[in-house]
């Protein structure tokens, strides 16, 4: 119910506020959930019986003669209850009437939208609710008959406690407990209480005590004990609130057209955000999931579930790159450059790690970066008033403005704004109001859904000044069609009261029309009337504006870093004396434009840095803050000067961009590809940490070309822009998404990855063995076990050769291999380090317990090779083979010849692993 519309039902009727409503949909606050419900169901049932009326008539349907017999028997039995006459005689007729009705209201219900049907079965589920509260509150009057002696406990009371006088109004014990704790304690209880012990011990012996007086000291304050057994609801005052609550909640349904909705989908009531068509399948077929549930529940309990098949997929990109690294270093041959094109995640860690354009976090860093180049003050020094205009970007102040609490009606809303805008505070001679032009397709909604949280929008008409204002703000706020009714009012009112001052007065962007702007004089058209979506850019056409009227000094009210980034951009263009408002109350300053000391290559590069590096369009870097990115900025400034300069991004200008990327992650000047650099810093960062590919790099790129020439366009009204979705931007449902990559995650080559799935070594290494070996990993461990699963076809030099020391080493030590009959149990397998040589050969040691005068062999099953035993060591191709793919294992020896096996080794590394699991029987 969280997502059907009901929460904004229930708090925009002032029934509950935000809290309380979040904490009743999770299950807390039981009462107040139940009263909801109530009321919820009386009113929506005023709304559907005529509906269903109405229905009735309009299909002809014989029904409307019982229902015209029903309403007057309704009416008799009302007028029986007020003279406390026999009503049963009506209730009986009436009951006899209602069952025709059912099977036309199952019609009625069939035929309307998934919205309706919804709702409906919403009232049934309440209709359950109130079944089970009425057994739960209602006498016990059939249990004197059924069950008389527990009547009579129930009656003594002998399974509750009794606080009160009254028929039936006992607690439960338990319930009586928490009462007597509340009223002795904090609701916290022994939490936080006291440290001392003995104090506590007091408490424990006193709290009962001291409950039992807080009960009779508040009795003692009442005159007349309450000794009514009537419910509380029951009482006419309850009644008068309910029906009060009952007539908001009725208009705020009928306001949302809860019954009346066209679409033939599952709409959320307040914003006609539209269901999947699972959720809608979920929610309408509930009673037939339940009972199949049940049914399926019924036949399969005490039945053992038995665990699907588990495929093992790389879920984390850092598994996967713990792969890639693991069989590089074991020497597995595959094209690792080939693999580092692609990301290995679902989307790009080190743009987009969660699939979605975030806002920059720190974008005011930058703003503080451009304000050390110029001066700023705390109060703004005197001008002519003749040459002074005043700028406001108008959705900020409306932004920070938020639901003002002396406010209750739009026009009350507008009256404040008007306050703000026409007190002219610095006595300016024209008043610029700038707003956000808002199209249902544009780059910017991406970043707007993800501040706002598109699906919990409220959507509502400014019908007029007197439309009350939204209860959740913040909600209505984050529509974009409301923020389009909002603006234009807003705008509109603006004009209108402009024409009272004397004051010059300009808006724009707000309208329905984007190239509409109103002032109350003859102002320059050509410049104002444009087709600019942000009020960032419109504001640099303001400026302008009033600079071809003669205007010398701009007071401009804003605090965006995108607005500051293009006052600096534009500063040769301008010319104008110009006071950035920024800060908060306290951190209130004004910086000067026009005394902006930074090189000419480095403004007219800020716009593309800006974009590259993180703005409300383009995504940040992770972990790469403006101000890092800054300290490229200054020496490689020139790398980015023709972005934004062309309709499409130059293939040469690309690849500055790549260079410019890159010095992010390294100084090595020498890398100039990117997906190289990603290789190269695999072995030392985790996958997070990495740049991104060359494809994800791309559209990044693509974007912030596209975006830079929107600012670069600031002083043209009406520019030509590329087409967005060749710029790092798709079409999905009517939306604009960004393009994170455009190949696969993965290569489609992983067979260096992949272990064998061979038989004859169907175990892994166990935790201690790991644990004791201190190895790589175990994904290598287990590859390296089933390396005698090899074509025994192929040539011996080759296969030795591809074994590192590190193999072979493992291959001795965990090798999978059992006794043949063959072999002779005195014969053992072990190494033999030679000095100076790290590595590893084998040698065939006879030991035995008793002199033979025999040579003992013993013959390898997975190779052609026969090794004959002796006592001197042996290095040959052939040897190694076997070692390395042996299918042999002996038998434990004992202490005599764990003793010999022990001063043959000499290697410290093999020496920590002499232990009982090296010999395995």
């Amino acid at each position: 119910m969280s997502n059907s519309g009901l929460a904004d039902v229930w708090i925009e009727s002032g029934l509950y506020g935000q809290s309380t409503v979040d904490g009743m949909l999770s299950g807390k606050k039981y009462n107040k959930a139940i009263r909801a419900h109530k009321l919820t169901y009386d009113s929506l049932m005023r709304i559907l019986i005529p509906f269903f009326t109405t229905w009735l008539i309009e299909s002809k349907s014989p029904s409307v003669y019982s229902l015209n017999l029903i309403n007057f028997y309704i009416a008799e039995i009302r007028d029986d209850l007020k003279t406390k006459r026999d009503a049963l005689p009506s209730f009986l007729k009436l009951s006899s009437l209602t069952g025709e009705l059912f099977t036309d209201f199952e019609e009625f219900i069939e035929a309307q939208t998934a919205t309706t049907k919804y709702w409906c079965r919403y009232l049934n589920l309440v209709e359950i609710l109130l079944e089970f509260l009425f057994a739960e509150r209602s006498d016990m009057n059939k249990l004197r008959n059924t069950a008389p002696k527990v009547y009579e406990e129930f009656i003594e009371g002998n399974f509750v406690v009794k606080r009160l006088s009254g028929n039936f109004n006992q607690l439960p014990v338990d319930q009586a407990l928490e009462h007597i704790n509340k009223s002795s304690k904090d609701a916290g209880g022994i939490v936080g209480l006291t440290k001392n012990s003995s104090m506590l011990d007091e408490w424990f012996l006193s709290y009962n005590v001291v409950g039992m007086m807080i009960d009779e000291f508040r009795s003692s304050l009442t005159s007349q004990i309450n000794i009514s057994s009537k419910n509380v609801e029951c009482g006419n005052k309850r009644m008068k609130v309910d029906e009060r609550s009952v007539q908001k909640l009725f208009s705020e349904f009928i306001r949302f057209n809860v019954f009346s909705k066209s679409d033939d989908r599952l709409l959320v009531i307040s914003t006609n955000e539209v269901a999947s068509d699972i959720v809608q399948t979920s929610l309408l077929d509930v009673n037939d999931i339940g009972e199949q549930a049940l049914k399926k529940f019924s036949e399969h309990t005490g039945v053992k579930v038995v665990a699907g098949d588990k495929r093992k997929t790389f879920r984390k990109g850092q598994e996967f790159l713990q792969k890639i690294l693991a069989a590089k270093e074991m020497g597995r041959h595959s094209n690792y450059a080939d693999i580092f094109k692609h990301e290995l995640t679902a989307y790009p860690m080190s743009l987009a790690p969660t699939g979605i354009l975030s806002t920059p976090s720190n974008k005011s860093n930058l703003g503080n970066i451009i304000e050390k180049f110029t001066s700023s003050c705390k109060d703004l020094p005197p001008g002519n008033s003749g040459e002074t205009f005043h700028v406001f970007d108008g959705m900020a102040l409306i932004q920070g403005l938020g639901k003002p609490t002396n406010a209750r009606t739009f026009g009350e809303y507008a009256n404040i704004l008007k306050a703000i805008v026409f007190k002219n505070k610095y006595n300016a001679g024209r008043i610029d109001f700038v707003l956000d032009h808002y199209e249902d397709f544009s780059i910017n909604n991406c970043r707007r859904d993800k501040r706002g949280h598109k699906n919990d929008a409220i959507e509502r008409a400014i019908e007029s000044s007197n439309t009350l204002l939204p209860q959740q703000w913040h909600l209505f706020i984050h529509s974009i069609a409301n923020k389009k009714q909002l603006t234009d009012f807003v705008a509109n009112q603006l004009y209108e009261h402009s024409h009272n001052f004397e004051v010059k007065f300009v808006t724009s962007g707000g309208f329905f029309d984007v190239m509409q702007y109103k002032s109350n004089y003859e102002a320059e058209s050509d410049l104002l009337t444009s087709s600019h979506e942000e009020a960032d850019t419109r504001i640099i056409l303001h400026i302008l504006s009033a600079k071809m009227e003669g205007y010398t000094r701009c007071i401009l009210d804003c605090k965006d870093t995108d607005v500051l980034l293009l006052l600096a951009h534009f500063k040769d263009i301008l010319t104008l004396e110009i006071w950035m408002k920024v800060g908060t109350k306290e951190t209130e300053r004004f910086i000067a434009i026009h005394e902006l000391k930074m090189d000419s290559s480095m403004t007219k590069c800020l716009p593309a840095f800006h974009a590259l590096t993180g703005c409300d369009t383009t995504i940040q870097f992770v972990g790469m803050g403006k101000k890092a990115c800054w300290k490229i900025f200054l020496s490689h400034h020139n790398l980015l000067s023709n972005v934004g300069m062309s309709d499409n991004l130059d293939e040469e200008d690309f690849k500055k961009m790549i260079k410019f990327v890159i010095r992010f992650y390294t100084i090595n000047e020498n890398i100039q590809c990117i997906n190289d650099l990603r290789r190269i810093l695999a072995s030392s960062k985790p996958i997070s940490k990495l740049p991104p590919t060359l494809d994800s790099l791309k559209q990044h790129c693509l974007r912030v070309h596209y975006q830079t020439k929107i600012w670069l366009n600031s002083t043209t009204p009406k520019p030509s822009l590329p087409d967005v979705s060749d710029c790092g931007w798709k079409i999905v449902d009517g939306k604009l998404l960004p393009i994170l990559t455009t190949i696969s995650i993965l290569p489609e080559d992983t067979s260096a990855l992949n272990t064998c799935n061979c038989k004859k070594v169907d175990r892994d290494l166990t935790g201690a063995e790991l644990q004791r070996v201190n190895l790589i990993n175990r994904d290598e461990i287990t590859y390296l076990t089933r390396k005698h699963d090899i074509d025994n076809k192929k040539d011996c030099n080759e296969m030795v050769a591809a074994a590192t020391r590190m193999e072979k080493k493992i291959a001795f030590f965990y090798n999978d291999i059992s006794v043949g009959p063959e072999i002779p149990e005195e014969v053992l397998l072990v190494p033999v380090s030679s000095e100076g040589n790290e590595d590893y050969s084998l040698a065939r040691v006879t030991i035995t317990s008793q002199p033979t005068s025999t040579t003992s062999q013993a013959t390898v099953s997975t190779t052609s090779q026969a090794i004959v035993s002796t006592n001197e060591s042996d290095t040959s191709l052939a040897t190694k083979l076997a070692f390395l793919h042996s299918n042999v294992q002996l038998v434990k020896p004992n202490e005599e010849i764990r003793a010999k096996k022990a001063r043959i080794m000499k290697d410290s590394e093999v020496e920590e692993i002499i232990d009982s699991s090296w010999w395995v029987t």
